[in-house]
């Protein structure tokens, strides 16, 4: 009899690992998700414009 209860708790601990698991992969895809509406989207996220370096004066030789 202990042996079933023990076998019955290892297929329930591996049961409860498998949400855990399937929990964590739909919150990151969820959040890939928002992140790509946000960027692609709305303008809330633009590219940092660039300023113009000044040129570098070197004398002929």
């Amino acid at each position: 009899m202990s042996k079933q209860f023990s076998a019955d708790s290892e297929e329930t601990e591996l049961k409860g690992s498998k949400g855990k698991s399937q929990a964590q992969l739909l919150v990151l895809l969820l959040l890939v998700a928002v992140g790509g509406y946000v960027y692609f989207f709305t303008g809330l996220i633009k590219p940092r414009e660039e300023r113009p370096r000044p040129s570098s004066h070197r004398l002929p030789r």
